[in-house]
């Protein structure tokens, strides 16, 4: 990347996921995303494998990834060719996560999730 990129927590658009699931990119390069998810409280993401890394930092909240609460600070990291159960968040969660994009898997239209 040739420049500098900051988003302020207001810039950007939120998109729909999943019953009570958000999601908003942040950056995507390389072939990878950066995205922030908010997953309201009792919403779930069904289980899902990885063929690709995905890492997780959870920011505020709680989630339970195959039966670990991870709390604000705590990092998940789902390696190539893993795949865990289903995501949940019984009392809400905010956390982010880099993926390698896979063009049928997660992803969404760029230029209008980041534009201010």
């Amino acid at each position: 990347m040739d420049t500098l990129l900051t988003l302020n927590l207001d810039q950007g658009e939120w998109h729909t996921w999943g019953p009570g699931v958000e999601g908003k990119l942040l950056a995507e390069e390389n072939g990878a995303e950066s995205c922030l998810i908010w997953m309201q409280p009792g919403a779930s993401w069904p289980s899902h494998p990885h063929p690709a890394e995905e890492e997780t930092l959870v920011i505020q909240g709680e989630l339970i990834a195959d039966g670990v609460v991870l709390k604000a600070g705590d990092f998940h990291l789902a390696q190539a060719g893993s795949a865990h159960g289903e995501l949940l968040a019984p009392h809400g969660a905010l956390f982010f996560i880099r993926y390698a994009v896979s063009r049928d898997h997660y992803h969404f239209d760029a230029v209008s999730a980041i534009a201010p």
